[in-house]
């Protein structure tokens, strides 16, 4: 497969496969959204009133978070998004932004599982 997987790259499949496994994907829909990946990679926090039950409905505050910070994340996200997606391991869902997403392919789903078996040995 060439060059391996970034940390983001790991994290993101990571993300999308606790999600499908622990069922908070349906079939069809994204495993994970980019707002779920800027909330757990980043840190950064939903703006107040936003709906948490929905990632695809987050937004954030680029004043607070600040601009530049902001950017930086969106553009190293969409960078790993389309990276895994070049790969084979997701297809990407939605529009740009926050609400945009992804979804595992079984090879995603495959890599996805033996990064969480390989993290879960590892001391």
């Amino acid at each position: 497969m060439g060059r391996g997987l970034s940390p983001l790259q790991r994290r993101i499949l990571q993300l999308a496969h606790d999600n499908r496994t622990a069922g908070r994907s349906k079939r069809g829909t994204p495993d994970v959204y980019a707002a779920e990946i800027y909330a757990e990679v980043y840190g950064f926090q939903p703006l107040p009133g936003a709906d948490v039950r929905n990632p695809a409905r987050q937004t954030f505050s680029r004043e607070q978070i600040g601009a530049q910070e902001y950017h930086a994340a969106a553009a190293s996200v969409s960078r790993a998004l389309r990276r895994l997606a070049d790969r084979g391991l997701l297809t990407r869902h939605g529009g740009a932004g926050a609400g945009a997403g992804a979804r595992l392919t079984k090879a995603g789903h495959e890599e996805a599982a033996a990064l969480s078996a390989s993290s879960a040995t590892t001391p």
